[in-house]
C-alpha cells in the first residue's frame, strides 16, 4: 500500500512542476569561431542549458561537463515506466536536421549503474540535443 501511495505523490510531483522554457536555461561556455552549439535537456543531467563548445568535443566529454544523473523513473507511462530498470533507458543524441544526414540521431545504451557507455568518443556537431530517453524496442 505504502508503494502505491509513493507512486502517486511522484506523479503528482511531477504534474505540478512546469517545464523550464528552453530559453531561459543556462549557457556554458563562450559562441564565437570554432565553437559548436549542443543543447542538453533538463533529463538525465545535472546542468541542463546551452553548450558552446569546441569543435571536436566528444560526447564523453560533454557528459562529464554536464553531470550525468539517473533519474528515479519516468511517470509518462505510470508503473511500467518507474519500475524499468536502467536497461530500458537510453541517451539519444538528435543531430541538426539541416545537415542532411540519413540518420537524424542515435542512441547510447546505458550500463548496469546506469552511466551511457556507448559512442562515447563520437564527435558532437553544431545544433545537436542530448538526453535521457525511453524503452526502447
Amino acid at each position: 500500500m505504502k508503494i502505491v501511495f509513493s507512486i502517486m505523490a511522484l506523479c503528482l510531483s511531477a504534474c505540478a512542476s512546469k517545464p523550464i522554457p528552453r530559453g531561459n536555461l543556462s549557457s556554458y561556455g563562450d559562441p564565437g569561431p570554432g565553437t559548436i552549439h549542443v543543447f542538453v535537456r533538463r533529463r538525465g543531467f545535472d546542468h541542463p542549458g546551452h553548450y558552446y563548445l569546441p569543435k571536436g568535443t566528444t560526447l564523453g566529454s560533454l557528459i562529464d561537463r554536464a553531470g550525468w544523473k539517473l533519474e528515479s523513473g519516468f511517470i509518462l507511462f505510470g508503473a511500467a515506466w518507474y519500475l524499468s530498470g536502467p536497461g530500458e533507458r537510453f541517451l539519444m543524441v538528435e543531430h541538426n536536421r539541416g545537415r542532411g544526414d540519413k540518420n537524424n540521431y542515435y542512441t547510447s545504451y546505458l550500463d548496469k549503474k546506469g552511466r551511457p557507455f556507448q559512442h562515447r568518443e563520437r564527435l558532437m556537431h553544431d545544433g545537436d540535443q542530448v538526453f535521457l530517453s525511453g524503452i526502447s524496442f
